[in-house]
């Protein structure tokens, strides 16, 4: 008995306390002078449960968690840009072209400057005009660019990194010759680069775009000895991008929305041992994507404290430029676009 009277004046502190430090956040603003305007919206594209997943082939039967498109659109005075983010394991030529046919349609931006990019994420649906949720997922990213063109604001952006320590290069040379194996001396890049972009009018940011590097496959290539699945997961997901999304958003609230940049992920993906190396589980999920949560946070909180927001621009060059490479395939040449935006 005179535990519960200890705590209930004990629990209606904690109340009060955290009541009081809600407030002094909705409170904090900063001054924006900024030619740049912004705007960020996201979609839930999860196909239906029975649909087969790419990337790493295999039966699957519900979902884990949900995927996303992101649509991030930028302003200035002399132009328009867009940055568009899937959970998908690549953007095909005719995707990419169909995005930016109906996203610059709904925002007047250049077909030109409209910047199309997967995850690569291994656990989800290959895409195609054909199939009806091909096309209803395009219909969403068209209405989520619209509605968000319509409530462009000025920003500034922020910059920062951090690093990850789960991803690991997949491939060792062994008496000359290079087999599949976990190299922890091999070449790997652990930088975690942040965009962070603020409106002022809160701490929270507008949008987070995160850029890191490894293949999203956590859920994969099971190395059929390890329990519990050694087939591979057997739900769709977003892997560690969508679970590193996800996190940034709960960090900051309903205000924030957050987006992934797959890096050149080439032969790293994550340090799961096994012969060679194993499917992941509920653990592995939560530690590869929330370390890539944690580190996108700490740079993007660092990137407002008073000294570094003193060094953010009031005017912002918006230029994009856009190159078809040839690079060699196994059985013949591949075209390639390349896109750089420069803000």
């Amino acid at each position: 008995m005179k535990f519960s009277l200890w705590m209930m004046p004990l629990a209606g502190l904690f109340l009060v306390f955290g009541e009081t430090i809600s407030s002094a956040e909705d409170d904090f603003q900063f001054r924006v002078e900024s030619n740049l305007r912004a705007r960020v919206a996201k979609v839930d594209i999860t196909p239906p449960a029975d649909t087969p997943v790419v990337g790493h082939i295999r039966p699957t039967s519900g979902v884990r968690d949900p995927l996303r498109a992101g649509v991030l659109l930028l302003a200035n005075e002399q132009t328009r840009a867009a940055i568009i983010t899937l959970d998908l394991i690549n953007a095909p030529a005719e995707l990419v072209s169909t995005l930016r046919d109906v996203v610059a349609r709904n925002t007047e931006t250049p077909r030109e400057n409209i910047l199309v990019a997967a995850s690569h994420n291994h656990s989800g649906p290959g895409w195609s005009r054909e199939s009806a949720w091909g096309r209803e997922m395009v219909a969403k990213i068209g209405m989520a660019a619209a509605e968000a063109a319509k409530e462009m604001r000025p920003v500034t952006i922020g910059y920062g990194e951090d690093r990850i320590d789960f991803n690991i290069n997949r491939r060792k040379v062994i008496n000359g010759r290079a087999v599949v194996r976990l190299d922890p001396e091999g070449p790997c890049d652990h930088r975690v680069k942040v965009l962070r972009l603020d409106d002022g009018r809160s701490l929270e940011p507008m949008c987070v775009l995160m850029h890191a590097v490894c293949h999203p496959c956590v859920f994969t290539w099971g190395d059929k000895l390890t329990p519990p699945f050694p087939n591979g997961y057997p739900k769709i997901s977003a892997d560690f991008p969508g679970e590193a999304q996800t996190f940034v958003e709960k960090v900051y609230g309903p205000k924030t929305k957050s987006l992934f940049l797959q890096g050149c992920a080439g032969d790293i993906r994550p340090n799961l041992p096994g012969v060679p190396y194993r499917c992941g589980d509920e653990a592995d999920i939560k530690w590869t994507g929330r370390s890539l949560g944690c580190a996108v946070v700490r740079a993007a909180d660092l990137s407002v404290v008073r000294e570094q927001r003193v060094n953010r621009k009031s005017i912002y060059p918006l230029k994009c430029a856009t190159s078809v490479i040839e690079l060699p395939g196994k059985k013949e040449k591949l075209s390639c676009e390349m896109q750089a935006l420069r803000v």
